[in-house]
């Protein structure tokens, strides 16, 4: 599928520590630049994703009761069997 792909000429660095090197002709924007903010409910049996700025990708649900892990924090979840 990526046979006969050839690098780009130049790369540089975007700033953006997990993203290295793009290519030089790349503008590198933040998210909120690039996407917009919607409200979409009514969706009972699906589980909705919130994006934020400083947390990434959380679910809601766990958004909605502040039940986000702080960076080196772990969290382990048993589930009985029985």
């Amino acid at each position: 599928m990526i046979d006969g792909l050839k690098p780009y000429p130049a790369y540089k660095d975007s700033g953006v520590e997990w993203l290295g090197k793009v290519p030089e002709h790349w503008e590198v924007l933040p998210g909120r630049t690039v996407f917009r903010e919607i409200n979409d409910r009514g969706h009972p049996d699906e589980q909705m994703l919130s994006v934020t700025i400083t947390r990434g990708v959380l679910r809601q649900a766990d958004l909605l009761e502040e039940r986000f892990l702080e960076r080196g924090q772990v969290q382990l979840q048993t589930r009985s069997t029985g």
